[in-house]
């Protein structure tokens, strides 16, 4: 047996429509060419990224979620594949690129050592939560204050209960509004090629929403020389 077949991964995603549709990232694209584009590639690229950890993966999405609320959706997904004998479970998100330079296999030791892991995003969540069977207790988990900026804080006391050692990855940007997007773009956590697909998402932004130039988004300018070509890493909406 592979060293990673009793750790389980979780990816959360939603579609790329259904993903456009809740973030809204570009106010002005009534079309929604813009952002489903965005969303696509976001999706795409995560969906590649966790492919590439070697673990077992487990998709859930708004199909087959259980639940109300996020933290009855993401407990009960927790609790599902801890069921089905894994040993250790990570779960990830599609909105945090930066999540193509995770080191897994540095993750699969910790993990395999009884430690915990968590990697905090910029806004006090979390884009990575791996824990062991020991530490997953159902009703706890699911009363942790998710999608708020004091999630981190409260995952990293609960991973510690019981004097656990939990290890914390480099903080990642999300990409949950437009200034998120510029934020990542000017960073140096992407790849050549995924900061390519996003480049060229932002040249076309102000062609497919119709934006004047003189209401274009400030930054704009300093990211719209056209492409050759639309990237081939994905594809985008025509």
């Amino acid at each position: 047996m592979r060293r990673k077949d009793h750790i389980a991964l979780i990816y959360f995603s939603r579609t790329p429509h259904a993903e456009s549709e809740h973030k809204q990232w570009f106010k002005e694209d009534r079309s929604g060419r813009a952002n489903k584009a965005l969303a696509t590639s976001l999706v795409t690229q995560s969906a590649r990224t966790v492919r590439q950890s070697g673990f077992p993966i487990f998709h859930y999405h708004e199909g087959n979620q259980t639940g109300s609320t996020f933290g009855e959706k993401i407990t009960n997904a927790f609790a599902e594949v801890f069921e089905q004998g894994y040993r250790a479970v990570i779960a990830v998100g599609n909105d945090s690129p930066g999540l193509e330079r995770t080191d897994w296999d540095r993750i699969a030791q910790w993990l395999d050592h009884g430690e915990n892991v968590l990697g905090p995003s910029t806004h006090g969540g979390t884009y990575l939560v791996g824990l062991t069977a020991a530490t997953f207790k159902k009703l706890p988990f699911q009363r942790l204050p998710w999608q708020t900026q004091g999630l981190f804080e409260a995952l990293f006391q609960f991973c510690c209960d019981g004097n656990v050692r939990t290890h914390t990855l480099d903080q990642l940007h999300d990409v949950n509004s437009f200034s998120d997007l510029i934020t990542l773009v000017k960073s140096k956590a992407l790849s050549r090629a995924f900061k390519r697909v996003l480049l060229y998402i932002l040249g076309r932004v102000k062609v497919w929403c119709s934006i004047p130039e003189t209401l274009a988004y400030p930054l704009f300018n300093k990211f719209t020389r056209p492409l050759r070509a639309p990237p081939t890493f994905t594809a985008l909406p025509s």
